[in-house]
């Protein structure tokens, strides 16, 4: 089925989520979020705008899936090694010296940044020290997040990143299989809280002085980007560092007197105190 959706059908289906959830999408870029759309018409039975508005408004599994699929899933843990080597070398080395990591992931999705970030503590043995929340607006993407489930095929395409990290270690050290399905083990996820909650309106009960907030303001417009980067300001403490990714580099926006590149290859930040 040949399915297609209008500019004004898509603003639609926007109005329908805010009006159910709460849940401002309008300011998300709107290429991305509408081929997600339209790949949930097409691969459900909701494979008109109109009953796709109706299934908002009434099936609540359903609306679940929509939140779940916001944002793209990195396929693999420790995706850019690199990035992970500095993080381990640089950024956790500077923190622990004066404090313990308060850590937040916003839109946390399927998890494969908070699972890297779990092993990579343990591995340095600082896991205890840490504080960690992720927030989402998914409830099943927060639910999958603290059972710890992990996909195959991430599995599969994170062995040679943690090869390319430590070749003495191997992924099976930090799960388990259970009926079939692989998880990140237990006590790799227990100093962790969930929060439901879009980023923009978390109230977090402390301020991070470590944010891991990778490649998702690509999926934002020029304003949300900046309402975005006010947000983190206000919330990660002062000298706190904030992770971007190396597909986003937020020196083109309103940064003076906020943050401070701490590591231009790997778009590291550092917030002014």
């Amino acid at each position: 089925m040949n399915v297609t959706l209008s500019i004004l059908e898509y603003k639609d289906i926007i109005q329908a989520l805010k009006d159910k959830t709460n849940v401002d999408l309008n300011q998300h870029a709107m290429t991305s979020l509408r081929q997600n759309l339209i790949y949930l018409m097409s691969s459900t039975k909701y494979s008109s705008p109109r009953v796709l508005i109706a299934a908002i408004q009434n099936d609540k599994v359903f609306l679940e899936q929509i939140l779940s699929c916001i944002y793209c899933e990195h396929i693999s843990l420790f995706r850019d090694p690199a990035l992970w080597r500095t993080i381990k070398e640089t950024v956790l080395n500077k923190i622990t010296e004066k404090s313990i990591l308060k850590i937040w992931l916003p839109e946390v999705s399927r998890g494969s940044d908070y699972y890297s970030l779990v092993i990579l503590l343990a591995k340095n043995n600082l896991l205890a020290k840490a504080k960690i929340i992720i927030s989402d607006i998914s409830q099943t993407n927060l639910d999958l997040c603290r059972q710890g489930y992990i996909s195959p095929s991430i599995i599969n395409n994170s062995i040679s990143n943690v090869k390319r990290l430590d070749e003495l270690d191997n992924i099976n050290k930090y799960t388990h299989t259970i009926g079939g399905k692989t998880f990140i083990n237990r006590d790799l996820l227990k100093n962790t809280f969930a929060y439901r909650s879009d980023m923009m309106d978390i109230t977090l009960p402390y301020n991070p002085n470590l944010v891991v907030f990778r490649n998702r303001m690509i999926y934002f417009n020029h304003v949300k980007e900046q309402k975005a980067i006010n947000k983190l300001y206000n919330t990660i403490s002062g000298g706190g560092y904030l992770i971007t990714g190396i597909k986003e580099n937020i020196s083109d926006f309103d940064i003076e007197k906020k943050f401070r590149i701490f590591n231009q290859e790997e778009q590291i930040y550092k917030r002014y105190f």
